[in-house]
């Protein structure tokens, strides 16, 4: 009996309490991406000291254009100025004067004009309060025409005079008259004549010339005038107009 319970005890401790160990499942390895080489970059070159403007500048960007560089200075304080060469036109038949477009401003118009111009080249030279006064006179004199136009109530070529002399293709004529708190008054006028050229461009230079302007109304002498500054334009029929822009030291009238 002690034989048999022997022989049982023996097989439960050999199958009885003997367990089977589930093997783990099997895990999938992570693979880490190579690392991307490392390019060394080029180290950006620093201007030296022996730098020159000439090396300096042809490194700079500059207008698409057929020219050269303008160099000077010394590095760093270069500058750099590229120039455009200038391109003639090929047509040899076309003239300058063909790109001048006419113009459909009426003589007063063109006065007008005039006169605010001279106003602000006074003011640009002369500080403080003055009385300013306008004098105009047109060759047509109650008709606001073109250059060129004759109105019917013609206005004589006597009604103004430079040194004693009349401009026979004189269309109008313009002065402002500043008064200031000292008693020298200066003014400023505005000639159109039609044509390039006049009696009025012998005195561009140190010459000096007198104007004698005496509409029925008002009679004024222009002391010491010289013309400063010229335009030029064309009316309806091409026909040039020269636009004289002057200045003049005194002022006199007939009461003076």
């Amino acid at each position: 009996m002690k034989l048999l319970f022997a022989i049982i005890f023996g097989f439960i401790l050999l199958f009885g309490c003997t367990t089977t160990k589930v093997p783990d499942e099997p895990t999938t390895p992570v693979v880490e991406p190579p690392e991307e080489p490392v390019v060394p970059t080029e180290p950006v070159e620093e201007p030296t000291e022996s730098t020159t403007c000439e090396e300096y500048c042809l490194e700079q960007p500059h207008i698409e254009c057929v020219g050269a560089w303008n160099i000077s200075g010394e590095y760093p304080d270069c500058n750099c100025s590229y120039v455009c060469d200038v391109v003639e036109p090929e047509d040899d038949d076309l003239d300058v004067d063909d790109l001048v477009q006419p113009s459909d401003k009426t003589v007063g118009e063109m006065l007008n004009d005039g006169l605010d111009k001279v106003r602000l080249d006074f003011y640009r030279e002369n500080d403080g309060s003055f009385e300013e006064t306008r004098y105009t006179w047109k060759r047509g004199a109650s008709v606001d025409h073109m250059p060129g136009e004759i109105g019917f109530d013609l206005a004589p070529l006597t009604d103004v005079k430079f040194d004693g002399k009349t401009i026979t293709d004189l269309q109008g004529v313009g002065f402002a008259v500043f008064n200031g708190t000292s008693k020298n008054t200066k003014a400023l006028g505005v000639i159109v004549v039609l044509d390039k050229m006049s009696i009025l461009d012998d005195y561009t230079g140190s010459d000096a010339f007198d104007v004698e302007y005496f509409p029925s109304v008002d009679h004024r002498n222009f002391k010491d005038c010289w013309v400063y500054s010229k335009d030029f334009s064309k009316n309806m029929e091409s026909e040039w107009v020269s636009t004289y822009f002057v200045q003049c030291e005194a002022v006199f009238s007939l009461e003076d």
